[in-house]
């Protein structure tokens, strides 16, 4: 497989091995966590955070080697999300836009873009809002581009902005319409907004942008339909977890950063319940019998959660090295993983939020940081519990095709 013949290189190439990714990123994620408090006031990944994650090369790792990546497969990519999650909600949701959008675009596509962006010095740090939003005109050479966009997490210190755009006879969108395009321009040629003020993931810097009447050559367009989720939508380049396409990496990246939040919110609860005593208590929070007994349930769904996602992930990732495109049934499980995962893990942040007394209503909390982190991350379109409806065919035609197969790795 990919990974094996990554972690088969040597240090002399320039490429991180998976082992050298993971010790990279912790060395981030512990200034990320010493950090966390004021990039939540400062709305943003702090310079000293990106600078560090940039210079060990972390940005890359997703992509293949041919464009100076460590072609990681993905689990590797999912634990250093994972890990850097765990330090900081925030960081790890920025880290993981940037690390996907990167080996999305890569795999999927025209080949220009890749000479344009990923053969260039310096390496892009890629962010944007894909789906069609925008408006484009066709015109000698390329297009001329126009739309207001939301969501560009991680574009503090991007250096690309992306966007999608219905490609239209008129610049109002009024004439007919002739299929998307997704494009990328210098983030310099964008306005940004500077208007993220919510309640969680603070310091991912999501920031509106708008771009209006820009010319975009073609060599920095691509079809729009390497975002469908279709199973013959295949990538048209790159490794077996790229061939998960746009939606299932997207998919992966959510997911990994969720685990990150709802494990630090259980390393903080227990520290916590270790030492605090309440009112009219003889006992620490952690001797009391009901949160014992809370503690168990939830500790090992969120155990049970962590390995739902691998086992997944990894199933749908060794069949895409081995057809070159995922199936439909395990498109549906992807997305079926994401939505559950998303319920379980905010149930177990709740808990920790529930036992953890008024301590963390107060400024700076690290678990309070964790429950306002979980609150947002479901409000994404990737949590919606109104689309597991749709998962079920495909996986109902699996049970009917192949019953023995259906719990097979």
């Amino acid at each position: 497989m990919t990974a094996t013949r990554a972690r088969g290189r040597t240090a002399s190439d320039g490429v991180l091995l998976a082992s050298e990714i993971m010790t990279k990123t912790k060395a981030v994620a512990e200034l990320a966590s010493a950090q966390a408090d004021q990039m939540e006031i400062e709305a943003s990944v702090s310079r000293p955070v990106f600078d560090a994650t940039n210079s060990a090369g972390l940005y890359g790792i997703m992509l293949p080697m041919e464009v100076g990546g460590s072609g990681a497969d993905f689990a590797t990519v999912a634990e250093s999300i994972e890990e850097m999650a765990r330090a900081d909600g925030s960081t790890g949701w920025a880290y993981m836009v940037n690390v996907t959008m990167a080996g999305s675009v890569q795999a999927n596509c025209s080949a220009a873009m890749v000479d344009a962006l990923f053969k260039a010095d310096p390496r892009p740090v890629l962010a944007g809002q894909l789906p069609p939003v925008g408006k484009a005109v066709r015109v000698d050479g390329g297009y001329r581009v126009t739309g207001r966009y939301s969501f560009a997490s991680g574009s503090t210190y991007a250096n690309w902005i992306g966007g999608g755009a219905v490609v239209t006879d008129g610049i109002d969108g009024s004439e007919s319409s002739s299929g998307t395009i997704i494009f990328f321009v210098p983030k310099v040629e964008a306005t940004m907004k500077g208007n993220w003020n919510v309640m969680g993931l603070n310091g991912t810097g999501s920031y509106d942008y708008e771009i209006v009447d820009k010319y975009v050559p073609d060599a920095m367009t691509s079809d729009g339909a390497m975002l469908s989720f279709a199973s013959s939508s295949r990538a048209m380049r790159g490794t077996a977890y790229q061939k998960l396409g746009m939606f299932g990496v997207g998919l992966s990246g959510h997911c990994a950063v969720i685990i990150g939040i709802g494990r630090r919110a259980m390393e903080e609860v227990v520290r916590i319940a270790n030492s605090k005593v309440r009112i009219g208590a003889n006992e620490t929070v952690a001797e009391n019998a009901v949160f014992c007994d809370d503690f168990a349930r939830n500790e090992i769904l969120l155990r049970a959660a962590r390995g739902v996602f691998y086992d997944t992930f990894r199933h749908a990732e060794a069949n895409a090295e081995r057809l070159g495109y995922i199936t439909h049934g395990d498109a549906a499980r992807l997305r079926q993983t994401t939505i559950w995962l998303h319920d379980i893990i905010d149930g177990v942040v709740k808990f920790c939020h529930r036992w953890s007394g008024t301590g963390i209503i107060r400024h700076p909390s690290v678990l309070g940081r964790c429950t306002r982190d979980m609150a947002v991350a479901t409000q994404h379109i990737v949590a919606d519990p109104g689309a597991m409806s749709a998962c079920a065919i495909p996986i109902f035609d699996e049970w009917l095709k192949h019953p023995d197969g259906v719990f097979l790795p």
